[in-house]
């Protein structure tokens, strides 16, 4: 994941990266930076990763 982030010149849009589980990460993104922007452009150096995000504003709305 580190290396997809270097490769898309997104790395600078993370603040925290962590290890989770043995194929587990959890990236929380820069205040600005929108994870459902930064998905798709991570996707094309990741292959078949599975990928998703988790927004606390849009789970409270709902």
């Amino acid at each position: 994941i580190k290396q997809a982030l270097i490769q898309s010149k997104h790395i600078e849009d993370i603040d925290e990266f962590e290890r989770i589980g043995l194929l587990e990460y959890r990236l929380v993104c820069k205040r600005g930076t929108r994870a459902d922007g930064l998905i798709p452009e991570l996707g094309s150096y990741l292959g078949r990763a599975k990928i998703g995000a988790q927004v606390p504003k849009r789970i409270i709305e709902l």
